[in-house]
């Protein structure tokens, strides 16, 4: 049986500089050119995430999205999710990731209880939102992702807008929640979980020790980002210095090419 040393979390970040914002900044310094983020054929190294950040925040921010505002995003593992995530953090406000699954009453009950402003989804998810009562909710805009091609978009739904310009990172206590993740809902209506930004410093940290994850590492997943253990993956990488690839899909065929 192997046994590891007890784990310093202080070695990586001190207590206050526990939130994405500054980890961001910190590790872009640190490890500059090497690549961070992959998700489909876009890759981010960490020197370039900060100002895919602030860019992401300045659009967000541009489309009336303050601190503490809820943006609610329906996506697979594409480019796009890793945008918005950042930039909701960058910005202060609190990112609700949704299963791509999710339709009729569980999605309406996880839009109307998040409070969520705006939501992004996928032009091919827009069948998501029927038996939804959008009118009913505090839902202000919706932002597609892709051309509808023909499918029905609501009134108040536009194609997503390109990057703004960059913006302050806003000062975000490790506190404060950086996302609410929806539990499954197999015991009653889905429960939303306020997860801050110190607790998924926490999860990249001990996993990471636990699998014994360096910077020299690739990560690679096909799970979704709308789940923790793909954001968990993100957070080991962001604080080892590894890399994180995002699969659109689990293919048996090609997995191990």
């Amino acid at each position: 049986m192997t046994t590891r040393e007890p784990l310093d979390a202080g070695r990586f970040f001190a207590p206050g500089e526990r939130s994405l914002t500054v980890m961001l900044q910190a590790q872009a310094r640190k490890f500059g050119a090497k690549p961070l983020v992959q998700a489909g054929e876009p890759s981010w190294s960490f020197a370039e995430v900060p100002e895919l950040a602030a860019r992401s925040a300045g659009r967000l921010g541009a489309a009336g999205v303050r601190r503490g505002d809820r943006v609610a995003l329906i996506c697979e593992n594409r480019p796009e999710f890793i945008e918005i995530f950042l930039g909701a953090a960058w910005l202060g406000a609190i990112l609700v990731p949704i299963n791509t699954a999710s339709r009729g009453l569980q999605l309406r009950h996880i839009l109307e209880n998040s409070g969520a402003k705006l939501l992004v989804l996928e032009a091919a998810l827009l069948g998501a939102l029927e038996h939804v009562d959008l009118a009913t909710l505090p839902l202000e805009t919706i932002w597609i992702i892709d051309p509808p091609n023909g499918a029905k978009a609501p009134p108040i739904a536009k194609l997503l807008p390109a990057l703004g310009e960059a913006v302050p990172a806003a000062s975000v206590r490790p506190s404060d929640t950086l996302a609410i993740l929806y539990t499954s809902g197999t015991t009653g209506p889905s429960k939303g979980v306020c997860c801050p930004h110190a607790q998924f410093f926490w999860w990249g940290v001990n996993t990471a020790h636990l699998l014994g994850v360096g910077s020299d590492d690739v990560l690679c997943t096909t799970l979704p980002l709308f789940h923790t253990n793909a954001l968990n993956t993100f957070f080991q990488a962001l604080i080892t210095g590894a890399t994180p690839i995002f699969e659109t899909r689990f293919s048996a065929s090609a997995f191990f090419t």
